[in-house]
């Protein structure tokens, strides 16, 4: 009985000195804590919240901004063809040459047949480019004869053909001066058949350098469509002879030669000119 109340005094001063104990250390603990209201780190965050913020800004994706395009660069027209006519012109010719068609007699008439014509019409062609009052270009023109009786048979077909060099000269909106030649060549041929050949059959060709020189105009029609005619000589110098020319016993194919002969043209020609601009 005596213990009992012995043991819950002891008890109970043993859990007051604990008490005491713990109370102790949480005040002396507490006491050893840093005050974070007093320190400088708090001081600061107090000004720095009082400041104001400076302002946020917010990039959002921005349209890029489109360049302009560079104006096309326009084809300029070279120096040396500023305020010049350029153009081109082609088409069929008629031509008119006055030859003397009687030195092939031998081959004709003495052998029982029509001789040749003298004055014939070729059919031929041309073509010219121009810039300024240049033009170049190409002619050739050619024909042929045939004459026939009986068994016996003759023919002659000459053509020419070059490099064509003109000067044009407006006089008109409608109306131009041409003065030009042909330079180039040309060649005869000349063929027979019958008893009185040797073999039966006989041909022979002669070529020969021919220049033709001439005036003439162009008038404009239509603007794709001009009608032009010259007048002028055709140079070239056609002499045969020896042992190819003896077509057969006592008949022979040329007698004498040709040297050209005043000649006429007109041309049906297609195409188109322009000024081109003087640009300042």
């Amino acid at each position: 009985m005596d213990i009992g109340i012995r043991g819950k005094v002891f008890l109970r001063l043993i859990g007051g000195l604990a008490a005491l104990t713990l109370a102790a250390g949480g005040s002396r603990a507490r006491a050893e804590e840093p005050k974070y209201e007093k320190s400088d780190e708090f001081q600061k965050s107090k000004e720095d919240f009082g400041k104001e913020k400076p302002p946020v800004s917010v990039q959002l994706d921005q349209p890029k901004e489109k360049r302009p395009e560079p104006a096309p660069r326009k084809k300029e027209t070279p120096a040396w063809l500023k305020g010049k006519t350029v153009g081109g012109w082609g088409g069929p010719t008629l031509n008119y040459p006055n030859l003397n068609m009687g030195i092939f007699n031998p081959l004709t008439e003495k052998r029982g047949l029509d001789g040749f014509k003298d004055v014939m019409c070729p059919v031929g062609g041309m073509g010219v480019g121009r810039i300024g009052p240049l033009r170049v270009g190409g002619m050739g023109l050619g024909w042929e004869q045939h004459k026939s009786h009986g068994d016996k048979n003759a023919a002659v077909s000459l053509g020419f053909g070059g490099l064509v060099l003109e000067v044009e000269g407006d006089v008109h909106p409608k109306v131009g001066i041409i003065g030009g030649a042909m330079l180039g060549g040309g060649s005869i041929h000349l063929s027979a058949e019958g008893p009185d050949v040797a073999g039966g059959s006989w041909d022979e060709t002669e070529s020969f350098l021919a220049a033709y020189p001439y005036l003439g105009l162009s008038v404009k029609v239509l603007p794709f469509l001009r009608l032009e005619a010259n007048y002028g000589w055709l140079f070239f110098d056609y002499s045969p002879g020896g042992r190819d020319y003896v077509v057969g016993p006592g008949v022979k194919a040329v007698d004498g030669s040709l040297n050209g002969g005043g000649t006429g043209q007109v041309r049906l020609v297609f195409g188109y000119e322009i000024k081109m601009k003087e640009e300042k």
